[in-house]
């Protein structure tokens, strides 16, 4: 049996798949082919982009993304972008070309901290320690105490929008805050968590200021000063530049509200609003601008051959109104002085001195008696300075190469100097008594901007974020 076997297997080959006959006059049917797998092409977006995609828990790439053929069915998404809630969600393909965009949020935010809507602007009133910020079309009262409380003053929607604009300006009286839309601008004082109107202004207002509730501003072309006071039922001219003339940028009320500094860079002017007299300040260089008042009423001035009053480099001046007396306070000879504060006594001047006209280099940093003797060199670095308290500075160092800066706490009376790790991208304020610092954080990335407040405690070395607020750059 084994023998027959093997000899079939070596001589012999497999029947194979028999062929079924045809019927008669008929030919053989071939089998049907398998239906075609239906695809589409599927584009996901997101706001903000370059979020990561997940496709049925797998990777594909960041938003914007187009994940072409895939074959027609309902698909797990998730989305996700670090600093925002995930998107998670089931999409259909059943066409050719589907698409999906996605806004994703930032995660719900801790109560009484955080404002919201692009931030225009951020003040503090040194007065009681508050501070105020706009906030979209809102204004918010920021209470830097404790772990600090964040609530809404008033809202603007309707006043405010996207395109205008709104700043706090220094306090005066009091902070105020301004708002500029097209066809009006308006001005309302802040007081107790309260906004009140206190004023209506021409389109083309530029430059306002407002003391013991007179209200003083620029507008129209050629330039304009027009004063305003509480009971006037409409301005007064007080002033109009000559045809070919410019108004500086910069106008301010003395302390007591008696007297009104402005320029038209070629003079400086001094309103007297209770003799109606205006004057014209004999200051020999050219190319004139306001600084500002002291606290004991001394007006202290920009000038320079070079432009020097537009952007605050030049000779510094200073005048008395009630001695009438003009003098030099500080200037050198080919070289640019820049006023950078006042000790809280109105004894001395800090400036810097500069080769350049243009904002730097800074070559040297000094003091001088405010009548213009005993002037001191303070430093020989380039740095930026923000006096904080009496001598007392935080000093700025900036590397051109590397754009990075360095803070330095700097108290020049002392003769001490300390590096601060701390991320200013603007000083808002210094509590002296309380030895705290206040300042502004500016987190960029590809979308927009955050905005951070701090506390600082210079004593305890203590960093506290009192708010934030981010602002998408298309706003």
């Amino acid at each position: 049996m084994i023998l027959v076997s093997t000899i079939w297997l070596a001589g012999c080959t497999s029947p194979g798949p028999v062929s079924p006959r045809p019927e008669d006059g008929k030919k053989p049917v071939a089998d049907a082919p398998a239906p075609a797998v239906r695809t589409g092409d599927l584009k996901l977006d997101s706001q903000p982009s370059q979020a990561e995609v997940y496709l049925d828990g797998v990777l594909k790439g960041t938003a914007p993304i187009i994940l072409e053929g895939l074959p027609y069915g309902t698909y797990q998404v998730d989305i996700r972008k670090e600093g925002f809630s995930p998107w998670v969600g089931e999409i259909t393909v059943d066409q050719p070309r589907n698409s999906k965009r996605v806004a994703l949020s930032r995660p719900p935010l801790p109560p009484g901290k955080y404002i919201t809507g692009a931030l225009r602007s951020v003040t503090w009133d040194p007065r009681d320690g508050t501070f105020y910020l706009i906030g979209g079309a809102t204004l918010y009262r920021l209470h830097p105490g404790g772990e600090g409380k964040v609530e809404q003053v008033a809202d603007y929607a309707g006043t405010l929008d996207f395109r205008s604009r709104a700043r706090i300006p220094k306090p005066s009286d009091g902070p105020f805050l301004w708002v500029h839309q097209e066809g009006h601008q308006q001005v309302y004082h802040l007081e107790e968590g309260r906004s009140e109107l206190v004023a209506s202004l021409p389109w083309d207002s530029r430059t306002w200021t407002m003391r013991e509730g007179k209200l003083a501003y620029q507008a129209g072309e050629p330039g304009r000063v027009y004063v305003q006071r509480p009971k006037d039922q409409s301005p007064t001219l007080i002033y109009q530049v000559e045809r070919d003339g410019e108004l500086g940028g910069a106008m301010e009320w003395s302390p007591d509200g008696r007297y009104l500094a402005f320029s038209d860079f070629d003079h400086l002017w001094l309103y007297d609003d209770r003799e109606d007299r205006l004057d014209n300040l004999p200051v020999e260089d050219t190319r004139l601008g306001v600084y500002g008042w002291t606290s004991s009423g001394i007006l202290l001035i920009a000038s320079g051959e070079d432009g020097g009053a537009m952007s605050g480099w030049g000779d510094i001046y200073a005048y008395d109104p009630g001695e009438d007396r003009l003098w030099k306070v500080a200037g050198v000879q080919g070289r640019h002085c820049r006023l950078a504060a006042v000790s809280t006594d109105n004894r001395t001047v800090y400036y810097t001195v500069s080769d350049d006209n243009e904002g730097g280099p800074i070559t040297s940093f000094w003091r001088v008696e405010i009548d213009g003797t005993s002037p001191e060199k303070l430093s020989d670095m380039n740095r930026g300075y923000d006096m904080l308290a009496e001598g007392l500075f935080l000093v700025t160092e900036f590397n051109r190469e590397t754009g990075a800066r360095t803070r330095f706490l700097n108290d020049f009376n002392a003769g001490s100097e300390k590096q601060l790790d701390l991320p200013i991208y603007r000083v808002l304020g210094y509590d002296a008594p309380g030895r705290t610092l206040y300042y502004l954080e500016r987190i960029e990335d590809q979308q927009g901007t955050e905005w951070v407040v701090h506390r600082y405690s210079l004593e305890r070395e203590a960093d506290i974020e009192l708010s934030r607020d981010y602002s998408y750059h298309n706003y």
